[in-house]
């Protein structure tokens, strides 16, 4: 933690340059009509923009999209977004043409007709959005992986950043029913390329690796370092606003009784094979109505899927 607070400050101080500041600042006003920043976003805007990793923390309505979308609309080629739950996507992207910025979608099973998820993919491959949203399930589907190929090697296009946006979720989630969580940071920067940066088997030069943006509204120590692990990103690159207090917030602890027969184990029972029946389901229903299928241990891991057919 002191390492943390340390860095933080260490950025904010460096941010006090007004010429730096006031040109964010005119960006802020112009497109986002925002009158100032808030605490914590100067600094992961500005390790953005050195092209570095960085993981970001700032609470909730703390401005965590502004931290990666004013970088990536200063940068060259398109910015692709991790979201949990098809919602996020949708709320991010009428976000953005609120701004009026509307190179921007998302890829999931929303765009319930053939000819618009077509339409979204070839967008994609040829660059016409700024910003792309999906879930890290689709990273695994080979047609994507094709897609983004195409879009390097064919249309010599490029990503500026891979943001992992609610970031807690791979650790929380990666654990348990959504396993591609556990390789996000590696297939980002195996299938997302910068801009004529794409592996050349016939070279020995390496190549860049796509800076990652990981946001999350609060994490606990072990939580952060799993997102550090999973995402590669050293614990200096980390920034986290003065304070994550939520004043607006109360909590109330009331006791309750179990009416279910076995008690507290019974009903917890009960409730996790719910549970586990709409999760499987609503993941799965992203994929299969666009004729997506993967093999269910790559998709939930061995241990879950051996869950499921327990249940």
């Amino acid at each position: 933690e002191q390492q943390v607070e340390a860095g933080r400050r260490a950025y904010e101080r460096d941010l006090l340059i007004p010429e730096r500041i006031h040109a964010l600042t005119f960006f802020l006003q112009s497109v986002f009509r925002k009158t100032s920043f808030r605490p914590g976003q100067l600094p992961i805007i500005d390790q953005a923009l050195q092209r570095q990793n960085v993981i970001g923390l700032l609470p909730t309505g703390g401005g965590k999209s502004l931290t990666y979308q004013l970088p990536a609309l200063l940068q060259p080629g398109v910015c692709i977004v991790i979201d949990p739950i098809r919602s996020l996507m949708k709320d991010q992207v009428d976000g953005l043409q609120r701004n009026l910025i509307d190179a921007a979608n998302f890829i999931n099973s929303m765009l319930r007709k053939p000819a618009d998820r077509e339409a979204a993919m070839e967008s994609l491959a040829h660059g016409a959005l700024l910003f792309t949203f999906i879930s890290p399930e689709r990273l695994l589907i080979q047609k994507f992986r094709d897609a983004l190929k195409e879009m390097s090697h064919k249309n010599g296009l490029g990503f500026t950043y891979g943001v992992v946006d609610e970031a807690h979720c791979v650790s929380e989630w990666g654990h348990d029913f959504r396993t591609a969580y556990l390789k996000l940071g590696e297939n980002l920067r195996k299938h997302c390329w910068e801009k004529n940066a794409a592996p050349d088997h016939q070279s020995n030069q390496p190549v860049p690796a796509l800076p990652l943006i990981g946001l999350t509204a609060t994490a606990s120590y072990d939580v952060l370092a799993d997102i550090q692990r999973e995402l590669q990103i050293d614990s200096r690159r980390i920034i986290q606003s003065a304070g994550l207090e939520r004043a607006e917030l109360n909590y109330k602890v009331i006791p309750i009784s179990f009416p279910v027969a076995g008690g507290r184990d019974a009903l917890s029972l009960v409730k996790q094979a719910k549970i586990m029946t709409l999760l499987n389901h609503s993941i799965l229903n992203d994929l299969s109505p666009q004729g997506d299928t993967l093999d269910a241990h790559d998709f939930f891991g061995k241990k879950m899927a051996n869950t499921r057919m327990r249940a």
